[in-house]
C-alpha cells in the first residue's frame, strides 16, 4: 500500500514536522513516501507530483495558512484519481470534522488530534485488519452519513514515538528551519489559544532529546525552532537542555524557543546570558498588559518580571529576544492597546511583533465568548479579528498601518539609531504614538498602496522627520545615513541623506585598508585580500557630527567633529546586526 503524506509550508525554508511523526509512525506497514512544497508553489506542480507518485492514499497535513489550497488540490486531484483514498489531519480539520466533509465531498477521511497511533490503525484497517468504527479519533464515510468516532486519547509514553528525523540524509536540511518538539502540550490556559483545550505537559526522554539535538549539531542545520508551547516549563529539564547545547555548540547552529518568562529565575537568566552571541533566540508571548484583558483570557503573568527578565538578557546582547503583542483581545480598546505596546515596546525586547487575534477552531475565546465580546471576524482562514465591542473596524485598519511601519522601520532593524533617536528625543512618553503619526503620515501620501525601494524607505524618514519635526535635520540624517550602512553593502547612499567630504578621504581609506595591523584588529577575514579586494568588501564613512558620543545617550547635545566609521558586512548574526561597526581614525 502506498501512501502519501502531503505537507505545504508556510515558506520554503520551513519543515513540516507532523508529517514526519506519521511517516516513522507507518514505515514498516506501508510504503510511506512526504511530499513537501511551500505555499508558493505551483498547484498544478504539486497535483503533477502528487499524480505521478499513484499513491493509495493522500494525507494532508492541514493548517490555517494552506486550507483553502489543499481543498483545491484534493478537489481536484479526486477527480482525476477518483478511487484514491483522501484523508485529511491536523489542526484546521480536528475541531469539526463532519462539517468539513459534508462541504467537500472528496474528503474520505479525517483524523483528528495526534496521528500516529490513528494512522497506522487506518493503514491496518485497508489491508483488512480491523474496522474503521475501531479508530478513535477518525471521522469517515458510511454509505450517505457522517461518522464520528470517539476522541482519540493522547500518548502518555512520549518514548513510545519514534524521532521524526532518523536517519536524516546529509544535506537535506541545509539552509532549513528544523521544527522539533521536546514536549506536547502547555502548563497555561490562555483563551485564545488551541493548546489550552489540552491540559498539562507531557516531555519526550531528555536523554532522546538530547540524542536529537546532538544530531542537528553535528548536520550544521542553520535553525532548530522548538515548537515547545513554553520551553521552560519545567526549570530544570529547561537548564539541562541549555547546558548541553551550550557543551555541543558547533559556533553555526541557533535555537529558537517560546518561553514564560515571567517564571523565569535567575540562574536560568545567566544560562541563556553566558552563551555564544546568536546561540539563542526567545520569544516571549505578553500579548497585553491591560489587567482586566488578562484576567478575560486566563492569562497570569507578572509584568514587572518579565522587564527585569528581557532588560536583563538585553543588556549581555547575545540573545535575540522577540515579545508578541495581540490587537483585539477582550475589553482591550484602541488607547487600552496604546498603553500596552508603550509598556511592551520600553523593556527593550529586539523585535516587536504587533499580532492581530485569530479566532481559532477549538480555542475557548472562539467556542464560549464571541457573543459576549461582540466579535466579528473573518469567515476564512485565518479567522481574524475585524471589529468587537472594544475596538473598531477602523481602529483594527490603523492597527494595520502602525504594523506595518514598526516592521518596516523598528523590526527590520535597518533604522536602529534613527529610529531610537526620534523616540527618545520627541516620543518618549508613548513610542506607540511615533509609529501612529508616521503611519499617517505614510496614509495621508497613499505610501501603504505601492512598494517602496530601500533606498525610498530612508527617503520617506527623511521627509517624514522634516515634516513633523525639523529641528537638527543635518544631525538626522547622519544617522539615517549611517543606518542606511550599517544595514547592508552599498556603494553610497541616498543624496537625500546627504554626505561630509573629507579632503583625500578616498586616499585616506585605502592607506587604512593597507595596513596589516588594521586588517588584523577589524578585518581578518579578508587578510588574503589586497586593498582594493578589501575596500570591495568594506564601507567606511565620514560623518561631520560625533554620533559615537550620541549612541551613548541619544539625549546627549550633538557635536561637531570628524567621526570616521568602518563597516564590516562578513561574520555577523543577522538576527542581531547587519554589519560589525568600529569607530576609527584615518
Amino acid at each position: 500500500m502506498n501512501v502519501l503524506l502531503v505537507a505545504i509550508n508556510s515558506k520554503f525554508v520551513h519543515t513540516n514536522l507532523a508529517v514526519r511523526y506519521l511517516e516513522k509512525a507507518c514505515y514498516d506497514i506501508a510504503d510511506v513516501d512526504i511530499l513537501e512544497n511551500s505555499i508558493n508553489t505551483d498547484k498544478n506542480i504539486v497535483l503533477k507530483n502528487i499524480y505521478l507518485k499513484k499513491p493509495d492514499i493522500i494525507c494532508f497535513s492541514c493548517y490555517i495558512w494552506n486550507i483553502d489550497y489543499m481543498l483545491e488540490i484534493a478537489g481536484n486531484i479526486k477527480k482525476v484519481m477518483p478511487e484514491v483514498h483522501i484523508l485529511f489531519g491536523g489542526p484546521e480539520v480536528s475541531f469539526d470534522p463532519e462539517k468539513i466533509m459534508l462541504e467537500n465531498s472528496f474528503i474520505d477521511l479525517v483524523l483528528s488530534g495526534e496521528g500516529e497511533e490513528s494512522l497506522r490503525e487506518l493503514i491496518m484497517c485497508m489491508k483488512g485488519r480491523g474496522d474503521y468504527e475501531s479508530i478513535d479519533g477518525l471521522t469517515f464515510r458510511k454509505r450517505e452519513d457522517v461518522v464520528k468516532n470517539a476522541p482519540r486519547e493522547l500518548i502518555n509514553d512520549m518514548g513510545s514515538v519514534r524521532s521524526p528525523y532518523e536517519d536524516m540524509d546529509e544535506g537535506e536540511y541545509k539552509d532549513k528551519i528544523i521544527y522539533y518538539e521536546s514536549s506536547r502540550g502547555c502548563p497555561f490556559n490562555c483563551q485564545y489559544c488551541m493548546s489550552s483545550t489540552i491540559r498539562g505537559v507531557r516531555n519526550f526522554p531528555l536523554e532522546r532529546v538530547k540524542k536529537e539535538l546532538k544530531e542537528f549539531v553535528d548536520a550544521n542545520v542553520k535553525q532548530v525552532k522548538f515548537v515547545d508551547r513554553t520551553f521552560n516549563a519545567n526549570r530544570d529539564r529547561t537548564l539541562e537542555m541549555i547546558a548541553f547545547l551550550k557543551e555541543n555548540d558547533n559556533g553555526y547552529t541557533n535555537f529558537h524557543f517560546e518561553v514564560a518568562a515571567h517564571i523565569m529565575d535567575d540562574e536560568l537568566i545567566r544560562a541563556l546570558s553566558d552563551s555564544r552571541r546568536g546561540l539563542f533566540q526567545i520569544e516571549i508571548g505578553i500579548q497585553s498588559t491591560n489587567p482586566n484583558t488578562l484576567a478575560e483570557i486566563c492569562r497570569s503573568q507578572d509584568f514587572g518580571r518579565i522587564r527585569h527578565v528581557v532588560g536583563t538578557i538585553a543588556k549581555c546582547q547575545k540573545v535575540h529576544q522577540h515579545v508578541d503583542l495581540i490587537a483585539g483581545l477582550p475589553y482591550e480598546g484602541y488607547e487600552s492597546f496604546a498603553r500596552s505596546f508603550d509598556d511592551v515596546f520600553s523593556i527593550g525586547a529586539d523585535h516587536v511583533q504587533l499580532g492581530f487575534l485569530k479566532l481559532l477552531k477549538g480555542s475557548p475565546i472562539r467556542e464560549n465568548q464571541i457573543s459576549k465580546h461582540g466579535y466579528e471576524f473573518s469567515s476564512k482562514p485565518p479567522y481574524e479579528i475585524l471589529s468587537n465591542k472594544y475596538i473598531g473596524f477602523g481602529e483594527i485598519l490603523r492597527l494595520k498601518e502602525i504594523e506595518e511601519i514598526l516592521e518596516l522601520y523598528w523590526n527590520s532593524r535597518g533604522f536602529s539609531k534613527s529610529c531610537t533617536y526620534v523616540i527618545e528625543n520627541f516620543y518618549s512618553e508613548s513610542p506607540f504614538r511615533f509609529f501612529e503619526d508616521f503611519s499617517r503620515y505614510w496614509s495621508d501620501r497613499g505610501y501603504f498602496e505601492v512598494g517602496h525601494s530601500r533606498n525610498a524607505l530612508y527617503e520617506m524618514f527623511s521627509g517624514f522627520y522634516e515634516f513633523r519635526i525639523g529641528n537638527n535635520m543635518e544631525l538626522f540624517r547622519e544617522l539615517l545615513r549611517h543606518d542606511y550602512m550599517a544595514s547592508a553593502k552599498a556603494s553610497a547612499a541616498p543624496k537625500a541623506l546627504g554626505g561630509y567630504d573629507i579632503a583625500c578621504f578616498k586616499g585616506r581609506c585605502y592607506e587604512f585598508v593597507s595596513s596589516p595591523e588594521n586588517v588584523s584588529k577589524y578585518m581578518g577575514m579578508y587578510s588574503g585580500l589586497d586593498s582594493k579586494g578589501i575596500l570591495r568588501k568594506i564601507r567606511i564613512e565620514a560623518f561631520s557630527y560625533d554620533i559615537k558620543a550620541l549612541f551613548g545617550d541619544m539625549k546627549t547635545k550633538p557635536v561637531k567633529k570628524d567621526t570616521f566609521v568602518l563597516y564590516v558586512y562578513d561574520g555577523v548574526d543577522s538576527l542581531l546586526e547587519k554589519s560589525n561597526v568600529y569607530f576609527i581614525e584615518i
